[in-house]
């Protein structure tokens, strides 16, 4: 049950997705027997001493890094029930924050240790300021960021350098034993081969691309230890909602959860693999970023390293739908990038 992501469901998704099967019976009550809240401080207008009695391992957490009362906890606001965690934003003594809380089906995308190292890390090196406090079984608290513009890393030279910069910042992380590699060839196989369970066998259903995929990754793999290409604690989510630039000129790269050890052309390639650019825009991100033309042996290594990303992309959205939590954002630009590209890339492999 806990795999096929029943445990975390609503009974009304539930019942949606077996409504054939299902009888329901309604139970009446008169009015006013039962009474519906749009928010935690409406409840907390009827029965002020609602967070005093709530059994919640939240509540506990956020007066313990602050030492307060569970009644200086204001103006409490779902922002988001993302893709493996849930955040509210609240208030305590005049500013606000986010609470993070993973979500259940989070250990097949991340290793909490990981991000825990990450995300700290991050904070002490200027890439994610908003850090407040992290736990390591996985739940954050977070300054809310103010004054955030949307990132506009083709028509605003600004951006593209601050985020370029937050990623190389990030590459020069240490490595330490806290934060473990994160293979995306092998962690997307998992994935899809749990996937297969309700979908089928789609290694058999895209078997000529997969077994192309196989190949670049040899090649790559062959690469890096043959020019002694070397991991780096890299971020591994770098999409625009991720990528938060702000009106007074800060920068912040959250969301550190799928943080690891990988390659280094990881997260430009996360970049590139998951948005519809023609070759023209993704040439010029790679000059941007390298701050040079590539070597032909360099080019060839992140076009490489972009199949073996892009695969990842294709196995998260398949898993997640086999689980009942529908998201193909990545999927079909992802699965178009590979079709577009493998092709070259193994004969890129073959010519130098």
């Amino acid at each position: 049950i806990d795999d096929f992501g029943i445990k975390n469901m609503f009974w009304e998704e539930f019942y949606a997705k077996h409504i054939k099967e299902l009888t329901l019976f309604m139970k009446k009550f008169e009015d006013g027997e039962i009474l519906e809240f749009d928010s935690v401080d409406d409840l907390r207008d009827f029965d002020s001493d609602f967070l005093l009695n709530v059994d919640s391992d939240i509540v506990e957490n956020i007066c313990g890094v602050f030492d307060c009362h569970p009644n200086d906890i204001k103006d409490i606001e779902i922002i988001n029930a993302g893709y493996t965690n849930v955040s509210f934003k609240f208030t305590f003594d005049g500013t606000e924050y986010v609470y993070r809380h993973p979500g259940g089906s989070d250990k097949y995308y991340s290793k909490r240790s990981n991000e825990y190292y990450s995300q700290n890390q991050a904070k002490k090196y200027g890439i994610d300021k908003s850090l407040v406090h992290m736990d390591p079984s996985g739940w954050k608290i977070s300054y809310f960021i103010h004054n955030i513009v949307p990132i506009d890393i083709f028509g605003n030279e600004t951006h593209r350098k601050l985020l370029f910069d937050a990623i190389h910042k990030t590459h020069e992380i240490p490595v330490s034993d806290e934060i473990q590699e994160f293979d995306n060839y092998i962690e997307a196989k998992k994935l899809i081969t749990l996937a297969c369970a309700s979908k089928g066998d789609l290694f058999k259903e895209f078997e000529d691309m997969f077994n192309k995929i196989d190949q670049v990754y040899e090649y790559v793999k062959a690469e890096r230890e043959k020019y002694g290409i070397e991991l780096v604690v890299s971020h591994h989510d770098i999409y625009y909602p991720n990528l938060l630039p702000t009106s007074d000129g800060e920068f912040y790269l959250i969301d550190w959860e799928y943080s690891s050890l990988n390659d280094p052309a990881n997260d430009i390639c996360g970049l590139f693999t998951r948005y519809d650019f023609d070759d023209e825009t993704i040439e010029f991100l790679l000059e941007s970023y390298y701050g040079r033309e590539l070597t032909p042996l360099e080019h060839r290594h992140v076009m490489g390293q972009s199949i073996i990303t892009a695969m990842y992309w294709i196995a998260w959205p398949l898993f997640r739908d086999s689980v009942g939590q529908e998201d193909g954002f990545f999927l079909l630009t992802a699965f178009r990038y590979i079709l577009n590209h493998v092709d070259a890339v193994i004969e890129s492999y073959k010519e130098l």
